[in-house]
């Protein structure tokens, strides 16, 4: 079975490595690429095609912030 390719973008490293130390664990997705930097994901997201996407990306005032899963199949 084809694996599905991802990428984490969190503006926190230790994060995206959490994030990342998971998905090693799974069989069925591919970990593409960890930012920490939206516009470097945005970059590589129109070279690379990668349906999911796992975003957890807080702001600079402290505020909460929320994972996002997004799939484009």
């Amino acid at each position: 079975m084809e694996k599905i390719k991802c990428i984490v973008l969190d503006n926190d490293i230790i994060n995206c490595d959490v994030v990342a130390s998971y998905l090693e664990e799974t069989t069925r997705i591919e970990l593409a690429g960890k930012f920490t930097k939206p516009s470097k994901a945005a970059q590589f997201l129109m070279r690379e095609q990668v349906p999911l996407v796992f975003i957890d990306y807080g702001n600079a005032r402290g505020g909460n912030s929320s994972i996002f899963l997004t799939m484009n199949v």
